[in-house]
């Protein structure tokens, strides 16, 4: 393939992973994991979020473990522990070795909750603070490293118990030496990790909230689940493998799909 029909084809997997997703789905995991490689991982990491788990864990045996680790490592825990769920026993442990420990230890906690449940699709890398720290002590955290979600922090006990929220906004304007407990507000609405994803979209809060933290049984905090990504997740699972032209304009869809192919007979000849 020249180079610009490869550009065209890591185009089309960069603005529309949706329906890339789709189309390497209808391919063999040997091409679908070769064409992945030739991009970027990040975007390749959102079309693997894309597509049905099943299908992206059978990419895992045609990949050397340096580009498994590499495509894992830019894929949230939430997806990578779908993923992981799907893998034969047999290559289950080799997989989960090339994480690092703490995405290890994330990964396992979200295998534990069924893929139908709210816990198995959280997001855990987000900010969170204890309730005794100084807001000092919560900006240095703040500042520490870069979060996926950083309007909404919650407050927990020295339990992990979520017992407050607060603003980014209201860290940035309160004085440096007050407790956080002092100004949380306490009006905090929580899921169950075990809610089923499609109970938990049809709760009336998401009338004003578009994101809610996540609790196990014990009612400690696991993470958080956006509203948008509830929708997402449900339409993957019920979205069959098929080609679909909805994202594109049928023009343009044709245009990928024919470099795609072009790609595919160039690597199945390899």
């Amino acid at each position: 393939m020249n180079s610009s029909k490869l550009k065209l084809a890591v185009q089309f997997l960069h603005d529309e992973p949706q329906a890339a997703a789709l189309k390497l789905e209808l391919e063999t995991p040997e091409l679908a994991a070769a064409m992945l490689l030739k991009v970027p991982n990040k975007v390749a990491a959102n079309v693997m979020c894309c597509m049905q788990p099943l299908f992206a864990a059978s990419m895992m045996s045609v990949l050397d473990e340096a580009n498994i680790a590499g495509l894992l490592d830019s894929i949230d825990s939430a997806h990578t522990a779908a993923i992981l769920r799907h893998l034969p026993t047999s290559e289950f442990a080799r997989v989960l070795g090339l994480l690092p420990l703490k995405k290890q230890t994330l990964c396992k906690m979200l295998i534990s909750y069924p893929d139908y449940t709210v816990g198995a699709w959280v997001e855990t890398n987000v900010l969170i603070l204890d309730s005794q720290m100084t807001i000092e002590d919560a900006l240095l955290r703040l500042k520490k490293r870069r979060y996926s979600d950083e309007t909404s922090i919650y407050v927990v006990n020295h339990q992990r118990q979520v017992v407050g929220k607060m603003s980014v906004f209201d860290v940035i304007r309160r004085p440096a030496t007050q407790i956080v407990e002092d100004v949380m507000s306490t009006q905090v609405d929580v899921i169950g990790g075990y809610t089923e994803l499609l109970a938990a979209l049809e709760l009336p809060i998401w009338s004003v909230l578009d994101c809610v933290a996540v609790i196990n049984r014990k009612q400690e905090f696991i993470g958080i689940i956006h509203h948008h990504r509830l929708r997402t997740i449900l339409q993957l699972h019920s979205t069959p493998v098929v080609a679909n032209k909805q994202y594109l304009s049928a023009t343009l869809f044709d245009a990928y799909a024919a470099t795609l192919a072009r790609f595919f007979d160039l690597a199945s000849t390899k």
